[in-house]
Order: structure tokens, then sequence, then C-alpha cells
């Protein structure tokens, strides 16, 4: 069951560190191909540091889940944690302003599926401390 742990917080290492190198190398493309335009140097600034800043953060602490057995559950907490408010946000933008391209839909799914996962690894032995 260990596998399981480490391949979710290995998959979402994966996921928040790939945004962080995507986002620091070219946010204006990545930008621009989900409907935002950067133009100024603050807004640039702004948004490599959310996007790309902030999963740096995260997958750090996906880091120590998978090297420190006292950090597993708060890093499955927060993958869980992350996911579940990216799905709320992506809901309340569909509630209230209609309908999203299919890019949305998938990003929902994948939010759901990776909330399950952590409601599910949280209860187990595995994601328990030992040291």
């Amino acid at each position: 069951m260990i596998w399981v742990l480490r391949l979710y917080l290995s998959l979402n290492l994966l996921v928040f560190w790939g945004y962080t190198v995507a986002f620091f190398v070219a946010p204006k493309r990545l930008a621009e191909g989900i409907g935002i335009a950067l133009v100024s140097t603050t807004g640039i600034a702004d948004f490599r540091a959310m996007y790309g800043g902030m999963c740096l953060g995260v997958g750090a602490v996906f880091a120590l889940g998978l090297s420190r057995d006292r950090w597993r559950a708060p890093a499955v907490f927060l993958a869980g944690g992350t996911a579940g408010g990216l799905f709320l946000g992506r809901a309340l933008t569909l509630a209230t302003d209609g309908a999203a391209t299919p890019y949305i839909y998938q990003a929902m799914i994948s939010e759901v599926v990776t909330v399950a996962m952590a409601a599910w690894l949280l209860r187990s032995p595995v994601t328990r401390a030992t040291s």
C-alpha cells in the first residue's frame, strides 16, 4: 500500500513542479493559452509567482512527504486541499459565468479523483507517521 501513497505524491509533485517550470519559463504564452493577456511586468511577475512560485512551494511539501514519514499526512492533505480548492473555484465559475472549454471539465475530473484519493489515503495506516 505504501506504493500507492508514493505514486500519489510523486504524481502530484510531477504536476506541480511541471507547472513551476512551465510558468517560470513561458508565463505569457501559457496565460494566452487560457485566455489571459499579460500586458505589464507587474502582471507577468504576479502570474509567474502565483502559478509557478506557489506550485514550487506546494511541490516541496510533496517532496517532503516522499522523504519523511512525518510529512506524509500533511502532504496528502495539501494535495487533496489544493485539488478541492481548484475544483471549488472552477465550479463557482461554471455556476456564475456559464459553460467552459473541455479543459476545465477534464481538470475538474482530475481534481475529484485527487480529493477522493486523499480522503482514502488519510484514513490509511500507511499515511500515518512512524517516526
